[in-house]
C-alpha cells in the first residue's frame, strides 16, 4: 500500500539527505546525477516532493533552520537548472518541443537568473518542469 513515504515504499536505498541537501556528505558520496534520478522517481511515482521535505525538514526539527532550507532551495534550484538544459539540449537537437511553461522557466533560470528563493517555490518550479 502506497504511503506518503517514497523512501520506504519504492524501497529506496538512498536517504532522504542525499538528494534534499545537494552540498552533504550523503549527496556528494551518491553523486548529482544519481541523486535526480532518485527524485525523477519519486515525482514519477506521484509522491508530494513538498509533503516529503516538509516532513524531512520536521524530522530534523529543523523547519527554522535556515542554511539547510537554503541548501535544499539551491539543491532544488541545480536540478531545475539541470532538467532545462536536458531540455533545451534535446530541443536543439531537433528531438522536441519547448513548452511556453518551459520557456518561461528557462528565462527565469537563466536569462535573468531569478530561480526560486522560498522553499516551496522552488520546489513546485522542479515539480513542474519535471512534469512538463
Amino acid at each position: 500500500m502506497k504511503t506518503t513515504d517514497p523512501f520506504e515504499d519504492l524501497a529506496l536505498e538512498v536517504t532522504p539527505k542525499a538528494i534534499l541537501q545537494g552540498e552533504s556528505t550523503d549527496a556528494k558520496k551518491l553523486g548529482f546525477q544519481e541523486a535526480l534520478s532518485v527524485l525523477k522517481t519519486i515525482v514519477s511515482n506521484d509522491y508530494d516532493v513538498l509533503k516529503m521535505v516538509r516532513k524531512y525538514l520536521r524530522e530534523k526539527n529543523a523547519q527554522k533552520d535556515t542554511g539547510r532550507i537554503k541548501e535544499i532551495i539551491n539543491t532544488f534550484n541545480a536540478y531545475s537548472k539541470t532538467v532545462l538544459q536536458e531540455k533545451l539540449d534535446a530541443f536543439k537537437a531537433g528531438a522536441g518541443e519547448l513548452s511556453p511553461l518551459s520557456v518561461d522557466m528557462v528565462k527565469k533560470f537563466f536569462k535573468t537568473n531569478n530561480a526560486p528563493a522560498k522553499l516551496e517555490d522552488a520546489v513546485n518550479a522542479f515539480v513542474s518542469i519535471l512534469k512538463d
